[in-house]
């Protein structure tokens, strides 16, 4: 195979492992919305089930595998919901959606533009990197809690499974 041809049998992986790394290893960048309200907490499960009946309400109807407040689960129920009703569901998170977006600045990613866009269509003020510049320690701390230990670390004594 040319390089090129390895680069593109490659690149779906690492496209992947980029996004895994952002927004699933970190909890400042989860687009788990609940997740940046109540954490692990009871109150996730019932916010979670709360809102699962608004969708369910309007006819919108979830596979077993997504989680109400995922945001792209979010955004495409209210891609099918009118202007007035999209503005006030994600008003009702703006502070997250912010956080998020912020965090994104911080690690230099260009999805951080969606949510500048998300912000500016409801009628926030958009992002902010001097705010979020200021914020990285506090992100830090959140994503250093919620990171979990490999399995199997390097370099663990052999047979500490």
């Amino acid at each position: 195979l040319t390089a090129y041809e390895e680069a593109a049998k490659i690149y779906p992986l690492w496209a992947e492992e980029r996004y895994v790394a952002l927004f699933d290893r970190g909890r400042a960048t989860s687009l788990n919305l609940f997740e940046h309200v109540h954490g692990d907490a009871r109150d996730r499960g019932e916010a979670m089930v709360e809102l699962k009946s608004v969708y369910a309400r309007a006819g919108f109807e979830l596979t077993a595998k997504e989680m109400p407040d995922f945001l792209p689960v979010l955004l495409e129920y209210l891609s099918c919901r009118d202007m007035a009703e999209a503005r006030d569901m994600l008003g009702d998170c703006a502070h997250i959606l912010r956080a998020i977006g912020e965090a994104l600045i911080r690690h230099g990613s260009p999805y951080s533009a969606v949510f500048e866009a998300l912000l500016r269509m409801i009628g926030e003020k958009g992002l902010d990197a001097k705010a979020a510049a200021h914020r990285a320690e506090e992100s830090e701390d959140l994503d250093r809690d919620w990171r979990e230990e490999p399995a199997f670390a390097p370099g663990a004594p052999q047979g500490t499974r």
